[in-house]
């Protein structure tokens, strides 16, 4: 039994009716076809902490292969963009068994194909608008589904931790110079939010009202792009759209039910969108690494790019 289980056991979990539990998670194949997009978001009607599912081991990986019926296949949640892929609940797993052709497509889903499939165990791709059978699946793990999103004692009355940050949403649409402003009075230290992992990412957009998305603290230009906080996070999930820029523009993340998550958009800074407030606890990623970032203005873009570069030059120094 593996620590998930023995977990699950000790307290009393057992997947809801229509589920089924493997290692710490439970599964739920739907034989309607449906897209990518629409899949996920039935099985988040299924349970509101289900996704298309994650496959974390070769446990795992079985225990939904035989849920699927006769010789077919059925969607997971990995999402294969560029020369990047991920989870669509955000899971950091790595584990894979590879797939049943080399990569050439550029934006793909993953499938999992019957146990008795020529294919099985290894997992397949297909086009994200095109329909096919659905894997669901939620993990039952506190620390993949609840220590992300759980207030804290550390973080201030109306903020949320995650990872050593804490954060705020704030329904209100304003454009990015406001916002910024509008998180300093809710507290000292916050920006519009850095993001720095897949489980922060999840945290924040949980926070989201309805499907709607807000603004965070990446600021867009042809030259680059830096967090408003000076952070020296490099992590990304990726953009809904390839950059085209001809003015800086200011990232925006959606709520998890959005079919665009986990991957971040974009809109204009001037525009308006709600805010999505944070600030970090831990002294590394607000100590030595931290700068303040540029205000928006054409005729200082020289003098801003080269603040870039030093910045980038001073992080890499002190990483």
């Amino acid at each position: 039994m593996s620590a998930l289980e023995e977990r699950a056991e000790a307290d009393g979990y057992v997947c809801p009716e229509g589920w089924t539990e493997s290692e710490g998670s439970c599964f739920r194949y739907v034989s309607d076809h449906g897209t990518f997009a629409e899949s996920n978001l039935l099985c988040k009607e299924l349970h509101s902490s289900a996704t298309l599912a994650t496959i974390g081991s070769v446990g795992q990986n079985l225990a939904a292969a035989k849920l699927v019926t006769g010789s077919g296949d059925a969607w997971i949640g990995k999402r294969l963009y560029g020369n990047e892929e991920y989870w669509m609940d955000g899971s950091c797993s790595t584990y894979s068994p590879g797939l049943e052709v080399p990569l050439t497509a550029t934006d793909a889903c993953g499938r999992i194909f019957a146990e008795e499939h020529q294919v099985f165990p290894k997992w397949g791709r297909w086009n994200c608008d095109l329909t096919r059978a659905v894997m669901c699946g939620f993990s039952v793990s506190s620390s993949q589904n609840e220590e992300f999103i759980r207030p804290s004692s550390n973080c201030p009355e109306g903020w949320t931790e995650s990872e050593g940050s804490c954060f705020r949403y704030v329904s209100d649409p304003v454009t990015t110079a406001e916002g910024d402003l509008l998180c300093k009075e809710l507290h000292s230290s916050a920006t519009l939010a850095t993001i720095g992992s897949a489980g922060q990412n999840l945290a924040a957009a949980k926070l989201i009202a309805g499907t709607e998305n807000a603004f965070i603290g990446r600021r867009l230009y042809e030259d680059g792009e830096y967090w408003m906080d000076g952070s020296c996070s490099t992590y990304s999930p990726r953009y809904e759209a390839p950059l085209q820029l001809n003015e800086a523009t200011c990232g925006r993340i959606f709520h998890d039910e959005h079919q665009f998550f986990p991957q971040w958009g974009r809109w204009p800074c001037d525009g308006t969108r709600p805010v999505m407030c944070g600030f970090s606890m831990s002294s590394s990623q607000n100590g030595e690494c931290s700068r303040q970032a540029p205000t928006s203005s054409s005729s200082e873009s020289v003098s801003w790019f080269s603040f870039i570069c030093v910045l980038s030059v001073w992080c890499n120094m002190h990483r």
